[in-house]
């Protein structure tokens, strides 16, 4: 047993608790009733109304009409998509005694109801992003007990909203319908079935993760790393003595210990976005075989 862990997670791993982590998936219209689920569902808009460094996600002030944006489409010959926010709310270890739950709130693109501007159902490539192997994990953790050397993880800030749709290269013009319970009170009320223009890169697009990884991938080059042949997503910075594996937005790095920090604070200035959080002491970790 792990001494670091506190009395009440060592209790949890012992009788196996620890392990389900229960998502209990609450309906929106409960949610809604319920104060803290309430304020999850709230804090999750608001991160993606109000925006980061790359902006809101969607265009709040500029409503328009979805007739009116597939007229001009299909006038002008362009190709736009079409699609439903939706908001979704769990109770995370619902399994657990109360006071040791907490609510989750999620807006997601409806990436199974995409259409385009003529009404039919969009088309996307099937590429995908690329796998992370335990494999690579297992050998930064060698890597980290070596003499001289040491290991540290960390996670990116809110990955995929860091990409803009329209730095993509081959994107497709999206609007996007959002709940009624979500519209803005002074939007025009004239404007029938109103769409929003989406700007950022959400969690449920069909290239969702493709794009998170070209932008992550860019930051990572751009730091003086290199792809290390038959392993997707592990690099190594031969001149710093590093490698690093990747994992969605789980970033694991080993090499050098003298040149660990220094590393991270490059590339929090492209992917973390400073302050770069703290990274943990490397510790073994199972990856899924798949990103």
């Amino acid at each position: 047993m792990n001494k670091s862990l506190n009395k009440d997670a060592q209790d949890s791993f012992k009788n196996n608790e620890g392990f389900l982590m229960v998502h209990t998936p609450i309906s929106i219209p409960d949610a809604l009733r319920i104060a803290e689920a309430k304020e999850a569902l709230e804090k999750e808009w608001l991160k993606l109304e109000k925006g980061t460094k790359s902006g809101p996600a969607w265009d709040m002030k500029k409503p328009r009409s979805k007739e009116q944006v597939k007229w001009e489409a299909q006038k002008n010959g362009k190709k736009v998509h079409f699609g439903d926010l939706m908001d979704l709310c769990f109770e995370k270890n619902s399994q657990l005694e109360k006071a040791k739950r907490k609510y989750k709130g999620r807006v997601v693109f409806r990436g199974d109801q995409v259409k385009d501007e003529q009404g039919i159902y969009a088309v996307f490539t099937d590429q995908g992003s690329s796998s992370s192997h335990m494999a690579s994990a297992k050998f930064l953790d060698a890597i980290a007990r070596m003499p001289g050397c040491s290991g540290m993880d960390s996670d990116a800030d809110s990955a995929y909203t860091q990409v803009v749709l329209a730095d993509m290269e081959d994107s497709v013009e999206t609007w996007v319908t959002i709940p009624k319970h979500r519209r803005p009170q002074d939007w025009d009320p004239n404007i029938t079935d109103p769409v929003w223009r989406l700007r950022l890169n959400l969690y449920g697009h069909p290239l969702a993760g493709l794009y998170w990884e070209k932008h992550c991938q860019k930051a990572i080059f751009g730091a003086g790393f290199e792809k290390v042949g038959g392993h997707e997503c592990l690099y190594v910075h031969r001149e710093q003595q590093l490698f690093l594996s990747v994992y969605v937005d789980d970033f694991k790095m080993a090499g050098k210990t003298s040149n660990v920090s220094n590393m991270w604070d490059a590339l929090g200035t492209h992917i973390f976005r400073p302050p770069c959080p703290t990274p943990k002491q490397c510790v073994p970790r199972v990856f899924s075989t798949t990103c």
